[in-house]
């Protein structure tokens, strides 16, 4: 519970410190507000959505999880799915002796807003580790 309360604060003041990039200081208050109110929706999207399969032997498989959270570069797009980063990351902790699962958690074409809904998600999956990637 401390863990979701800590990363949800990180992403909304990541997202308050991008959007105050370009803004003064009443503006920058407007847009925390803003992604704050943003950041709610998606958690509530998020929740309403069944669970995956992958999701469902991820939290039965009994090894930690890595997740490789992201956008199409994490998906693997216009590669073979064995080699994207994450299936790659897989096979060198494999070989390595590592006892982990990576799961690609990566959405060709999604947006760092649309990140934001799935945040939860990831969360649920008790990642030991979680790799981030969106706006290549």
């Amino acid at each position: 519970m401390m863990f979701q309360r800590m990363l949800g604060c990180a992403v909304l003041l990541t997202a308050a410190a991008l959007a105050g990039c370009k803004a003064d200081q009443t503006t920058h208050h407007t847009e925390e507000q803003n992604s704050a109110t943003a950041l709610q929706e998606a958690r509530l999207r998020a929740r309403s959505q069944p669970i995956t399969k992958q999701e469902q032997a991820t939290m039965e498989d009994g090894r930690r999880v890595i997740a490789c959270f992201g956008d199409s570069l994490t998906a693997g797009y216009g590669v073979n799915p064995d080699e994207s980063y994450p299936s790659r990351l897989q096979t060198l902790l494999d070989g390595a002796g590592y006892h982990y699962r990576v799961v690609n958690l990566g959405i060709s074409g999604e947006t760092t807003k649309d990140g934001l809904a799935r945040v939860d998600r990831v969360i649920a999956l008790h990642p030991a580790i979680t790799v981030v990637e969106f706006g290549g």
